[in-house]
């Protein structure tokens, strides 16, 4: 099958793309950069020069194509400004140029998209029964993830893959397990908020990998699949990130305010948060099966490498300067 792609550059999307080319499937990618352009033909995947901007560009890509692979918002977290109408106008257009092909759309979503339905509901596990209730920054995603859901009606078959926190393979930029690492990053210990009865799941990057696979051979016209295999309260994370960076689980305790003021009012937030998500519907209609360590064995595994270059993960080398751009804007948008 020939896959058109975007994000296949980012943290998963390369993971994913990694996947689907195990899988024999041929993959053009939208490629913002030269840079990204060349590490995909380093890759095998053939680059088509392009942004979320570009949506004639990438409609004419998507096209070409038999499926197309949604794996990014179009870095709204960098580019807050405007990203909406972007996204929008691009994806429409995908959809647009499906209508009638029964071809596929498979759009990333993220549990946080379910956080609203969380704040309402103590102990509430999220799951596909549930409609997404996103808060005020991801909000602007929905219209066009219900039309992707839609996609039987208009002739297309369309998909939404929403992942937990992502871990593995050196890190992403984004989520709770990358911010105690920033922490650790600029004030050399790992900070905690108390009280904290904070609770998030998790994927590992490969699993989540072959959950994408496996939507796309298996996943139903319509069908929302949350990836989510481990479960863990948030004060255990951040004992776990303290051992990889060599602080023996020590972490400093402190306030609501001085977390705000330290780290970011979105880090102060992690501990306020309770998101957890069942991944039972995914394993059962799919057959999906998670293999990787659970996030706790993951951050021993770090813990126990000799010298680990600590500087160089959580995010990898290749995310820092998209971790630094992040912007989330003012606290009274979300």
């Amino acid at each position: 099958m020939k896959i058109f792609g975007i994000g296949f550059s980012g943290y998963i999307g390369a993971v994913v793309a990694e996947r689907l080319m195990e899988e024999g499937h041929e993959l053009v990618g939208l490629a913002r950069t030269e840079e990204t352009a060349e590490l995909f033909r380093e890759w095998g995947i053939k680059p088509v020069s392009g942004s979320f901007a570009d949506a004639e560009v990438a409609r004419e890509a998507a096209v070409s194509c038999d499926a197309t692979f949604i794996l990014t918002v179009g870095g709204f977290l960098t580019t807050t400004r405007g990203v909406e109408d972007v996204f929008t106008k691009c994806v429409n257009g995908i959809i647009d140029s499906y209508v009638g092909t029964g071809k596929t759309i498979i759009l990333i979503a993220g549990i946080g998209g379910w956080l609203e339905n969380c704040k309402d509901v103590k102990h509430l596990v999220i799951d596909e029964t549930m409609p997404a209730r996103a808060p005020g920054v991801y909000a602007f995603i929905q219209p066009t993830q219900d039309r992707i859901l839609a996609g039987e009606k208009e002739g297309f078959r369309g998909i939404v893959v929403a992942p937990a926190g992502v871990y593995g393979r050196d890190g992403g930029y984004i989520g709770l397990l990358p911010r105690r690492f920033e922490c650790f990053h600029k004030h050399g210990v790992i900070h905690v908020q108390y009280p904290c009865e904070a609770v998030t799941s998790y994927v590992h990057v490969d699993d989540l990998a072959d959950l994408f696979v496996l939507a796309l051979n298996k996943g139903k016209p319509g069908g929302v699949y949350l990836g989510a295999s481990d479960t863990v309260p948030l004060l255990e994370v951040a004992r776990a990130v303290s051992r990889a960076c060599g602080l023996k689980g020590r972490v400093e305790v402190i306030s609501k305010e001085n977390m705000e003021k330290e780290d970011g009012w979105v880090a102060a937030g992690d501990f306020n948060a309770e998101i957890m998500a069942s991944g039972e519907k995914t394993r059962k209609e799919l057959g999906w099966c998670p293999r990787q360590p659970g996030v706790l064995d993951e951050m021993e595994r770090l813990a126990s490498i000799p010298d680990l270059d600590v500087d160089n993960i959580y995010p990898c080398k290749r995310r820092k300067a998209t971790l630094a751009a992040i912007d989330f804007g003012p606290r009274e948008e979300i």
